[in-house]
């Protein structure tokens, strides 16, 4: 599944650094436990997160699952308490708003990442590498992330969740009375919420735990600036479009005007053209899930490329458009073009959504696999041994100091806004400092990048395109902070001769650094380790100034 990372991740045989050291003491350490036949492999270069979407995917769940153990502390899984008490950690439990939207966001791109990590190996066709039971056991995970992201956010007891509950109990009810019995109770609401909450803490993260261990591949990308990245933006989208706390439910009174998630808007479209409810919410997704888990059973042929799998490649076009129609349109109204706004816009009519439904799908399939059967396949030429992009290495020590000083300015900012209680700007500011840290660790490996020799005189040349990209980043941090700094209630003198202190300490630890590095002719992974290290440092020095 994830072959060709793990092979450009160990490309190259030179000394090891700190890190590497260290993961190999770790490896060994672990060489006669349960964990021996895993290996994490830490990248020398820059790879495409694409090939490691899986991994990303697992880090949301440990993002999700620390997160979540902070919340259990204050959570109180009782129809009275439920409410009340996400309430006080979204409005009164230190840090409760920020580990809140944190998790529910990161709940988001969990399920987000999951489909993407499906779909890119579906089109990869990597399910033919002896993967079978790899590939089931991804497709059964993916549905569990759905079931997991449903019964977290149908805790809260707000008239949303209760909505989505009720649904949850109408096709409880239709099946076998065990299954309503494990997953609903009785039928009171403080023994439904109960379930739903081990359900969601203890059930369900267990078993995708165990199914982890059977999908996972012996050797795991573990690429620490794009999981930075990851979470970077998990910060951000929960600073920008933080949760809402939503009514409470109240047993009796009428639903609001509402619509469920969106990774459950596409079942909420079937539900809403009035036919079963078993059909619409239990079937059709389950004949969605059968057809991606056999089809490594019926995709039995060699071809790996797209252009060479038209019908496989098709068939998942044909899906993806279907997905994405259902979502959106579970999202508006019986109108594509206008939002839900009463309840009359609720209803769709079955003879205008099953024909549009369809007939994307057919369409689409039809364009892509006529489209690739008479398109002419790429010629396989050799391709010459290319130069690749890079940095003097005077330019990456630049960059990564720069990007620190921006980083730290911007930690100092993100806390001033927390304890001024602008929890939103906050998160904005923490994010932005994770992108630092992968802006800064991608401009030292691009510094290092071993590249063609070139001609004497172009020595000091550096690629015009990749010097604009890096400044657009620089200038992006830089304007995030300038952002929080003119709008942050502290004086702007202060704020002048704390950032202008902040920069000349770090400046003078980065030229320490630098110096060291040259007098010691320390390896390219030692001075990604002292630069990552660095980065967090400041953080936790940070951390505990402002704390």
């Amino acid at each position: 599944m994830e072959d060709k990372a793990e092979a450009e991740a160990e490309g190259g045989k030179g000394e090891g650094g700190v890190l590497k050291r260290a993961v190999d003491w770790i490896n060994a350490q672990l060489s006669r436990t349960i964990f021996k036949g895993v290996r994490f492999v830490l990248p020398k270069r820059a790879l495409s997160p694409f090939a490691f979407l899986g991994m990303l995917t697992a880090f949301c769940f440990v993002l999700l699952s620390v997160t979540g153990v902070y919340l259990m502390f204050y959570y109180e899984p009782t129809f009275e308490g439920a409410y009340e008490s996400v309430a006080r950690i979204n409005n009164e439990v230190p840090y409760g708003f920020v580990m809140r939207n944190i998790h529910y966001h990161a709940s988001n791109a969990m399920v987000f990442l999951a489909v993407a990590h499906l779909f890119y190996l579906f089109f990869k066709g990597r399910y033919k590498l002896h993967n079978k039971l790899m590939w089931v056991g991804g497709v059964v995970l993916g549905v569990l992330t759905v079931m997991e992201a449903f019964t977290g956010y149908s805790c809260i007891m707000n008239e949303r969740a209760m909505f989505a509950m009720s649904i949850g109990q109408t096709l409880a009810e239709d099946m076998h009375p065990a299954f309503r019995l494990v997953a609903m109770g009785s039928g009171s609401l403080s023994e439904f919420v109960l379930r739903f909450y081990s359900l969601h803490v203890i059930a369900i993260p267990a078993i995708m735990i165990l199914l982890m261990v059977l999908h996972f591949p012996r050797s795991l990308v573990l690429d620490v600036p794009v999981l930075s990245a990851v979470a970077g933006v998990v910060l951000i989208i929960a600073g920008l479009f933080p949760v809402e706390l939503g009514d409470k439910y109240v047993p009796g009174a009428t639903f609001k005007i509402t619509v469920p998630e969106w990774y459950l808007a596409g079942i909420y479209s079937f539900l809403r053209t009035g036919i079963a409810r078993d059909l619409a919410a239990l079937i059709l997704p389950l004949v969605f899930v059968a057809i991606m888990a056999v089809i490594p059973f019926l995709d039995r042929g060699k071809a790996f490329r797209v252009r060479e799998r038209p019908l496989m490649t098709a068939l998942g076009v044909a899906f993806l458009c279907q997905i994405l129609l259902t979502t959106i349109w579970g999202s508006r109204s019986y109108n594509l073009l206008s939002p839900v706004t009463s309840d009359a816009d609720i209803p769709m009519d079955p003879l205008v959504f099953w024909p549009t439904f369809i007939g994307v799908g057919v369409a689409t399939f039809w364009a892509t696999y006529l489209g690739l059967k008479r398109g002419r396949p790429a010629a396989r030429e050799a391709k010459p041994k290319a130069v690749g992009f890079y940095l003097l290495e005077s330019e990456g020590m630049t960059l990564v100091a720069a990007v620190i000083v921006v980083q730290a300015v911007t930690n100092y900012f993100a806390f001033q806004a927390y304890f001024q209680g602008m929890w939103e700007r906050a998160l904005i500011g923490w994010g932005a400092a994770l992108l630092g840290l992968t802006v800064s660790v991608y401009g030292y490996r691009i510094s290092r990048r071993d590249v063609v020799p070139l001609p004497r005189g172009r020595q000091e040349a550096v690629v015009p395109s990749l010097k604009k990209a890096i400044g657009a980043l620089i200038a992006l941090q830089i304007g995030i902070v300038a952002y929080t700094w003119l709008l942050s209630p502290i004086p702007f003198a202060n704020q002048l001769v704390t950032a202008l202190t902040v920069a000349a300490v770090l400046m003078i630890l980065a030229t320490v650094v630098y110096m060291y590095r040259v007098l010691r002719r320390l390896t390219a992974e030692d001075y990604e380790w002292l630069a990552v290290g660095l980065a967090a440092t400041v953080q936790l020095l940070l951390l505990a100034v402002f704390t």
